[in-house]
C-alpha cells in the first residue's frame, strides 16, 4: 500500500502505509490549506457495516450502548484521512504519539433518535468532540457520523483494557505504590486541566470513566514509551465526554448530574449555577479512593451523602469562637441558605482530619503531606476556595511527572513562537495581524462548533 500525504493544522503529514490507527505523524512543508471536514452544521451520514464489524458488547448506559469493533480491510486510511482534517477536535491526531498498532475501536451508539440530521450537531458529547483538541490523556475520537440504516449517532474512539474502578477491583487490596499512585493522578489532572483549558468542564469524574493500560501494552514495547511515561505503569486517559458543559452556558444545570459519590457540596446543596470546582471537588474524591482503594463518600441516597460530607469536612458555618478551630472543610455563607430551602439544617459537627481520611505511612513523609495539602484544597465547602487544575499541577508533589512535561513543552512551543516574531519585519508583522484577525473573524461567522457553543447549549434539543 502506496503512502499518502494529508494536510493537517498548516502542515502535510505523511501517513505511514500500516494497519494501525495510530501512525508517527510526520510534518513535511506545504502551503495547501485545509477546511475542517465537521467545519459545518451536519454530521456525515454512513453506513456503519461498511467500515466496522461488530465483535462484541461493552456495557449500556442512559446515552445509549458501547460496542467493541474491528475496522474493516482497506478503511484504515480513510480514516486517518478523515482524522488528520479535524484541526482543533478531539480526533486530530496527537504530533509525535504512537500507540501500539490496532484494529479494534470501540463505539457508542446513541439510543434516541433525532428529528433531523442538523440536530445531532447539538448533542453535548459532539459539541465536546469538535471544541476541544487532542491531548494524551483524553480518549482519542476517530470518527463521528450517523449510521445510515438506523439513524443514530455513532462516536468511533480508541479501546483501553479497563477502568480504573476495575483495576482496583482486581488487585484485592494490594494498594499503588506512592510512584504509581503519582503518576496515575498526574495523568488524571492532567485531563482536567485541559479541558478546563478548553472552557469545558466533565462533571462526571469518577474511577469508572478513567480507562487504564499498562504502558508497555499502549505503546507495545519498552522502545516506545515517550520519555515523559518512562517511569509509568499506567496509560491513563479521561473518557465519557457526555455531561460536559462549556463555562458559557447560562443555563440552570440539573442537580442529578455525575455518580452521587462524586457530587460536590454546591451540586448536593442544589445550586443553579456551578463549574469548574464541580470537577476539582471528583479528583479530590478521586486521589482518596485511589490511595486507599475505598470510596471517600460512599452515600446510600441524597440526604446520606450529605450527611458524610458534614462528617467529613465539619460545619460550614462561621462560629464566633476562637477555641474552635476552623473545619477541614472552611466555611461557606451559602449553605445553611441553601439548605434550608431545601427543609433541613446543617448541624454543627467538627468534621475529621485529612490523615485520618489518607492513611498511607507507606509514603515518604514529605510526598504524603504534600498529597494533604492537594487533597485538602479539592474538598472544600466553597467552590470559590477549591483549588484551579492550574495550581494543584504546579504543586511539588506533581514534580517530574507528566505535568511538569507538559508544562516544559508547552513553554518551549511558547518561546519558538515569540522568537519566530522577533524575527520579522514590521511589515511581515502587521501582514500577519491582518490575516490572524481575518481569520478570527471569518471562523466567527461561519464555524458553528466554536463560535456557537452558547447557542448549542442553550438549544431545546438536549437536555442538561
Amino acid at each position: 500500500m502506496s503512502d499518502l500525504v494529508e494536510n493537517c493544522s498548516g502542515h502535510t503529514f505523511a501517513l505511514p502505509a500500516s494497519d494501525s490507527l495510530n501512525p508517527v505523524w510526520n510534518p513535511i512543508d506545504s502551503k495547501e490549506e485545509i477546511i475542517p471536514y465537521y467545519d459545518r452544521l451536519e454530521l456525515p451520514v454512513k453506513l456503519a457495516e461498511e467500515k466496522y464489524q461488530v465483535v462484541g458488547g461493552l456495557g449500556t448506559g442512559s446515552f445509549g450502548s458501547v460496542i467493541l469493533a474491528k475496522i474493516k480491510n482497506g478503511y484504515m486510511q480513510s480514516i486517518r484521512k478523515n482524522m488528520c482534517r479535524q484541526v482543533g477536535t478531539l480526533m486530530e491526531p496527537i504530533v509525535n504519539y504512537q500507540r501500539a498498532p490496532t484494529q479494534l475501536v470501540a463505539i457508542k451508539i446513541m439510543i434516541k433518535k433525532l428529528h433531523s440530521v442538523a440536530d445531532y450537531s447539538r448533542v453535548k458529547e459532539v459539541n465536546f468532540i469538535l471544541s476541544v483538541s487532542s491531548h494524551p490523556n483524553l480518549v482519542q475520537i476517530y470518527d463521528v457520523f450517523i449510521d445510515k440504516m438506523f439513524l443514530k449517532l455513532h462516536i468511533v474512539m480508541e479501546t483501553m483494557n479497563q477502568n480504573l474502578y476495575q483495576l482496583m477491583k482486581t488487585r484485592k487490596g494490594s494498594l499503588f505504590s506512592p510512584p504509581t499512585l503519582k503518576n496515575i493522578l498526574a495523568q488524571l489532572l492532567a485531563a482536567i486541566r485541559h479541558i478546563h483549558r478548553s472552557k469545558f468542564f466533565h462533571r462526571d469524574i469518577k474511577p469508572e470513566n478513567i480507562l487504564v493500560m499498562p504502558t508497555v501494552t499502549f505503546y507495545g514495547s519498552k522502545e516506545n514509551v515517550p520519555p515523559s511515561m518512562k517511569n509509568c505503569t499506567y496509560v491513563i486517559k479521561l473518557a465519557d465526554y457526555g455531561l460536559a458543559r462549556h463555562v458559557s452556558n447560562n443555563n440552570t444545570f440539573t442537580a442529578y448530574v455525575s455518580t452521587r459519590w462524586y457530587r460536590s457540596p454546591e451540586i448536593l446543596l442544589r445550586k443553579k449555577k456551578y463549574s469548574f470546582p464541580v470537577d476539582i471537588w471528583a479528583f479530590g474524591c478521586v486521589a482518596v479512593e485511589t490511595a486507599t482503594f475505598n470510596p471517600l463518600l460512599p452515600g446510600q441516597n441524597e440526604l446520606d451523602q450529605t450527611w458524610k460530607v458534614l462528617e467529613l469536612l465539619g460545619c460550614p458555618e462561621r462560629i464566633n469562637c476562637p477555641e474552635i478551630k476552623e473545619p477541614l472543610g472552611g466555611y461557606w455563607d451559602e449553605a445553611q441558605p441553601l439548605a434550608a430551602k431545601l427543609g433541613f439544617c446543617l448541624p454543627k459537627l467538627p468534621g475529621t482530619s485529612i490523615s485520618h481520611i489518607l492513611p498511607r505511612k507507606d509514603i515518604p513523609r514529605t510526598e504524603r503531606y504534600q498529597l494533604y495539602e492537594i487533597v485538602k484544597s479539592c474538598l472544600t465547602w466553597d467552590a470559590g476556595l477549591r483549588a484551579k487544575a492550574e495550581i494543584l499541577a504546579k504543586s511539588l508533589y506533581f514534580q517530574n511527572t507528566v505535568l511538569t512535561e507538559e508544562d516544559k513543552l508547552r513553554y518551549q512551543k511558547g518561546c519558538a513562537f515569540i522568537n519566530s516574531l522577533s524575527n520579522l519585519g514590521e511589515k511581515e508583522l502587521s501582514t500577519m495581524k491582518t490575516k490572524k484577525m481575518d481569520n478570527i473573524n471569518l471562523k466567527e461567522n461561519t464555524n458553528p462548533v466554536s463560535s456557537k457553543i452558547n447557542q448549542i447549549d442553550g438549544s431545546a434539543s438536549s437536555t442538561n
